[in-house]
């Protein structure tokens, strides 16, 4: 393919990927670990030098091959197994829904609990 992508052009497919989730942008932008200003910049092509990783991070979410995004590849879909567990995204939306402050102790109370699953898991495997 090879064709040469604006970075609006890219934004728009971004953009286009994370509405047919129905993902918002503060849900892609936890996933990937960034603001959602970040995200925003992105999808209107405000980024001046797009960051790769960032935008194979944002594919691995949304579950669509960065290489289309980039206008790399005519192939836009993603071998399943790439992209994040669909109840973790699940889970990653419902968090989402929790005010900052309050989700912050919640997210400490889980990996608690995940730790203490994973301690109990390998006593087990012992």
């Amino acid at each position: 393919m090879g064709e040469k992508l604006t970075n609006r052009e890219i934004g728009l497919r971004l953009k286009q990927c994370r509405a047919a989730k129905g993902y918002t942008l503060q849900q892609v932008a936890e996933l990937v670990g960034v603001d959602r200003s970040t995200i925003q910049r992105y999808e209107t092509g405000g980024i001046v030098v797009i960051k790769r990783p960032v935008v194979e991070s944002i594919c691995t979410c949304l579950g669509v091959n960065p290489k289309w995004v980039l206008g790399e590849s005519a192939v836009k879909a993603v071998q399943k197994d790439a992209h994040f567990a669909d109840d973790v995204l699940a889970l990653t939306r419902r968090l989402s829904e929790i005010p900052e402050m309050r989700r912050a102790k919640l997210m400490e109370n889980l990996n608690g609990i995940v730790d203490l699953y994973v301690e109990n898991l390998e006593d087990t495997q012992k």
